[in-house]
């Protein structure tokens, strides 16, 4: 789907023409507007005390609350960057030891147990960085409809779409029955969520 005008139509039929897809309009405004409150309902319903739904939250408190804050989203980045780094030096020093046998003797032991802890050390450290950064994260405006929907109005657009890419599998829109079909842009959305069973 791609926006023409105030419409959301089929790429493939603009592209290729009626005899390679039946194609399909629907109007942006609605559309949109139907998504919104679909995502902003689906959210309020999930339930802090399922592990699952909670593991879902924090994913999307931790991408929203990251964009409100650069700082605190760069520093996780800058940490999760870090790890790699020393994992990776980490298993080049466990190939030294154990492939290549450039530890020799109980000097080249004790050399090994040293750079290993240190290692390991700072592996922990930005681990308990990384952890306090991503769950020091208030979950209440994500769970009652009218901070969550303040909260959503006040949002840039790529962030809405984050969020949205966060927690859906697929959303598919729904062609019209006929020309003039009334149907709700609401009953024409159909979003398939994260969650194995998706609220109503």
């Amino acid at each position: 789907m791609v926006r023409g005008g105030k419409q959301y139509r089929c790429l493939r039929r603009s592209e290729s023409g009626p005899q390679a897809c039946q194609g399909m309009y629907i109007d942006a405004a609605d559309a949109d507007e139907a998504v919104t409150e679909r995502w902003q309902t689906w959210v309020t319903t999930l339930d802090p005390e399922d592990p699952y739904d909670v593991d879902v939250l924090m994913k999307i408190a931790r991408e929203w609350y990251g964009h409100q804050d650069p700082s605190r989203r760069l520093r996780l980045q800058e940490a999760k960057a870090a790890i790699e780094g020393i994992t990776e030096r980490r298993d080049k020093l466990d190939t030294a030891y154990y492939v290549t046998g450039s530890f020799t003797g109980d000097d080249g032991e004790r050399r090994y147990q040293t750079l290993k802890a240190a290692l390991d050390g700072q592996l922990a450290t930005l681990r308990a960085e990384i952890d306090d950064l991503s769950h020091d994260a208030d979950l209440t405006p994500l769970l009652e409809p009218e901070e969550l929907s303040d909260a959503w109005g006040a949002a840039d657009l790529p962030t809405k779409r984050l969020l949205l890419a966060l927690t859906l599998k697929r959303l598919r829109a729904v062609p019209a029955k006929h020309r003039g079909d009334r149907t709700p842009v609401w009953d024409r959305v159909a979003p398939e969520w994260v969650t194995a069973q998706p609220s109503a």
